[in-house]
């Protein structure tokens, strides 16, 4: 992708640019990934993430599927509502996973930096390309 092309993109996905700067700033607290790691691991590490929150939904929309022959009590209301609320929170930060690591394959892809680079150069990259296009 040639570097105007990308910046048109990036141009239609500031919300992402911003949504990715927050979250691996999350991530980065939450100690998933660390600023002194190559992008690469940071990517995989991303990537395993999403697929473990995938697995996770999987098995709360599958597994607990109610059962009309079993009575239903208070206890089942309960252990609804929290794996709703559950179930909430895992496609909230999966959809922000897909969208910090489809961020990181733009700035890969233009060659803003390598998969070599250090989280720290990738999370400048974009605070950057945020600022250049938000006042």
């Amino acid at each position: 992708m040639e570097g105007k092309e990308f910046f048109d993109e990036l141009m239609g996905d500031i919300e992402d640019l911003k949504m990715a700067d927050d979250f691996l700033q999350a991530l980065l607290l939450k100690r998933i990934i660390i600023l002194h790691e190559p992008v690469s691991s940071a990517r995989e590490k991303i990537n395993e993430r999403m697929k473990d929150l995938e697995d996770t939904l999987e098995s709360l929309l599958g597994k607990f599927a109610r059962n009309p022959k079993i009575k239903h009590d208070e206890i089942d209301d309960e252990f609804e509502q929290i794996s709703t609320e559950e179930k909430d929170n895992i496609e909230e930060e999966l959809e922000r996973l897909r969208v910090t690591y489809k961020v990181l394959g733009y700035f890969l892809r233009a060659g803003i930096f390598t998969e070599s680079d250090t989280l720290m150069k990738a999370k400048e990259a974009v605070y950057a390309q945020i600022k250049k296009f938000t006042p």
